[in-house]
């Protein structure tokens, strides 16, 4: 019976954790976009992804301080540490990706950055010697060509953008650098609950990507308000409800 139900409860969690998957593949999806129109009101890439992260944390310092006080104060040298390591890759991550928005067109830089999947798959296999399946094979396979049959049928006409190879390459590194950060997060996730790690994560990113903000020189004051409120939409959606379910489902 108790096999029986650890079956039971392993198969409700699977689904759940595909379910989660997919609203945060949803949410998600409207990143670039919302990205796209923050930056069509002249607000800075580099203060986007500062703004991204700092909010995202402010918002949830108050339940974080009311109702998991206890947990805070009972985290190791260790959890700090690699909770901070990952804030930082996730900030490295938005610093690159929304950047390489300001040089290629949404199709390349989305294609690219979510080729996350395949690096992470490469991490676990270099560094915990994981052996994946002709399945997990399989979907590699099909995420490179997926990504391939779009790019090639992406309207070029349309054009690039004004340095694709800078976009590209900021791309790339937007997808390497999230895959460590998913990658590190399992080293401390599943010791704490959600809402007190993702807090500790967008704390320290918040902190990475505002150094990176100021020493690049990106002003956070004299926007029109419009792009506040896309910047806003791109915190509540994409940053809190996609990746706090993209952490959820890991």
């Amino acid at each position: 019976m108790e096999k029986v139900s650890e079956q039971t409860t392993q198969q409700t969690n699977t689904r759940t954790g595909y379910f989660t998957l997919l609203f945060a593949i949803v949410i998600g999806s409207f990143s670039s976009i919302l990205i796209r129109f923050a930056q069509g009101e002249g607000v800075s890439s580099l203060t986007i992804a500062a703004l991204r992260l700092t909010l995202a944390a402010l918002i949830l310092t108050p339940l974080v301080l009311r109702q998991y006080g206890d947990q805070l104060r009972a985290l190791s040298r260790r959890q700090i540490m690699w909770s901070s390591a990952a804030g930082f890759w996730l900030a490295m991550h938005f610093v690159n990706f929304i950047s390489a928005l300001e040089h290629t067109t949404v199709l390349i830089t989305m294609v690219l950055v979510t080729t996350s999947t395949l690096w992470v798959a490469g991490l676990e296999m270099i560094f915990l010697k994981s052996r994946p399946k002709r399945l997990v094979w399989l979907g590699m396979f099909s995420a490179i060509v997926g990504g391939i049959v779009i790019a090639l049928s992406g309207n070029l006409s349309a054009g690039v953008g004004d340095n694709p190879l800078l976009g590209i390459g900021l791309s790339v590194a937007g997808a390497a650098s999230v895959a460590v950060y998913l990658f590190i997060g399992r080293q401390v996730q599943s010791e704490l609950s959600l809402v007190p790690y993702i807090w500790l994560v967008y704390s320290a990113g918040a902190i990475s990507a505002l150094v990176v903000a100021v020493i690049g020189g990106a002003p956070f004051t004299g926007y029109e308000p419009a792009g506040y409120f896309w910047v806003a939409m791109v915190t509540i959606f994409p940053q809190l409800l996609g990746h706090s379910s993209i952490n959820l489902a890991l």
